[in-house]
Order: structure tokens, then sequence, then C-alpha cells
């Protein structure tokens, strides 16, 4: 077989390079002498300087491979994470819209049955429409003016046309109407045990308390007097929720979601966490 001349042979039929022990150990890690070079010759290295260079630098590679490593590790243990933080996320951000949705269901649905209940036609007609839009469906059809003589008013309870009769302002005003007709749905739907009577007598004072002005009241001079509530003040107030009222766990998702979520805020959590 033919052997490279620079090599002659060594004991046993084993090629060895020639030269010293340095350059036979640094031809092992790739050195060659200058004349076999095939760069810049004058930045060849001496064997002796070729295997100090190594010793130098591999405990270096050594170090920074593992660092590497680690560092790699760790990217893999945060995406790990970040993807099971968003698929829970994602879990309580749908649970959180099908809250608001109920609840904005339930509260066109209360609407419309005091629309209803108050013979407001037009306010009824609006409110289906934003039930329709709400489910997902075509928005309803602008409704076509009704024939004179032939409106399809629906039955009024006698006492509720008795206090339509005494606050003209109902007929007389859209926007006093259309608060009266919200308002009167919120309080059936929050006092169910209450006459409707005090309901009504309710209606009047909120509506009133709104919109001063529409009566004749000046609140600057007049002060804030006002016809005792049948239901309290304290009733109509929301008790306010914060993060400090969360429990430990859902803090803790807090925590994830704020951290792991751009623009995510604990407000926004707060918001969407189902209360007891």
């Amino acid at each position: 077989m033919d052997v490279d001349t620079n090599l002659p042979e060594g004991g046993d039929g084993v090629v060895l390079p020639e030269g010293n022990d340095a350059e036979t150990k640094a031809r092992r890690l790739g050195w060659v002498p200058k004349e076999e070079f095939r760069g810049d010759p004058d930045k060849h290295r001496s064997a002796e300087d070729f295997l100090k260079r190594g010793e130098e630098i591999l405990p270096i590679l050594q170090r920074d491979n593992k660092r590497l490593h680690e560092n790699f590790g760790k990217v893999e243990k945060q995406l790990k994470e970040t993807q099971e933080t968003l698929q829970t996320y994602s879990e309580f951000a749908k649970k959180a819209a099908e809250r608001e949705y109920k609840k904005s269901l339930r509260e066109l649905e209360a609407k419309l049955d005091a629309a209803i209940e108050l013979a407001d036609v037009s306010q009824a007609r609006q409110l289906r429409k934003e039930i329709a839009e709400l489910d997902g469906g075509e928005p309803a059809p602008k409704p076509k003016p009704d024939p004179i003589g032939e409106v399809d008013k629906p039955a009024v309870d006698p006492e509720v046309a008795s206090w339509i009769e005494q606050n003209d302002w109902f007929n007389r005003s859209a926007s006093l109407r259309t608060y009266a007709v919200e308002e009167f749905g919120e309080l059936e739907k929050r006092y169910p045990g209450k006459t409707k009577t005090e309901l009504l007598a309710e209606v009047k004072q909120r509506t009133v308390d709104r919109f001063p002005d529409k009566f004749g009241i000046n609140p600057k001079r007049e002060g804030a007097a006002s016809v005792a509530s049948p239901t309290g003040d304290g009733a109509r107030r929301k008790t306010g929720k914060t993060y400090d009222d969360l429990p430990a766990e859902a803090k803790k998702a807090c925590d994830k979601y704020v951290r792991t979520i751009p623009g995510y805020t604990k407000e926004k959590y707060v918001k969407d966490y189902e209360w007891d």
C-alpha cells in the first residue's frame, strides 16, 4: 500500500508521523508542518504552540458548550410553560366570554320584557334587533311604519297604564322613556319580591335623579334632596372586587398571565374572573 513519503513506517507496521512527540500529538489534532500548510504562512504555528493553544481553548469551548446546553434547556422549559399558560388562558377567556354573552342576553331580555310591559313598541323592536345581533344572526330588518289605526300595542297592565297617565313625561320624551324602560327591567330582575307600585315609584325617582333639568329641577340651587328609594341607595352600589380579593390559586394564574401575555393586566383578569 502506498504511504505518504513524509510518514515513515514505525514498529509493528504502524505508520507514525515524522518529528518529535509534540508534532506527533499535534498531527493527530489536525496540525500540519509549514510546508503542508495551505493558509497564510505567517499564521502557521509550531506544533508546540498549536498544542498549547488547544489546551487553553478546549476548556473554554467545553465551558461555552455547557452554558449553551443549559441556556437551551431553559428556553425549552420557558417555551413549554408559555404554551401551557396560553392553553389555560384560552380556556379561561372562553368561559369569561360565555358568561359575558349570557349576562348581556339576560339584560336585553329583561329590558325587552319591561318594554313590552310598558307598551313601548319602538323600544321593544330595538331590543329584539339587539338580541338578534348578539346571537350572531342577521340584524333584524328595519320595521315598516304601522298603518294608522292598526298599531300593534301589547295589552298594558291597568296599574302601569295609570302610572303612565300620571307621568306624561314618559310619552313626551323618547330619551326619558328609554331610560325608564331600562331601569324598570333592571329593578324587576333584581328585586322580584317588590310590588309593581314600588318598582314604578323607584323608576320615576331614578329618572328624576338622572335628568333633573327635564323636570325643572336645578340641582345646584335645590340640593340633592330626593324621595326615599324603596330599595335603598346601598342596593344600587356594586361591590368592587380587586386583585387582593382573589383566592391564592387565582392570583397565581393571574400573575402567570400578566407575566406571559403582552399587555395583559390584573384588572382584566379581575373583570373576567368568575366570582362566587
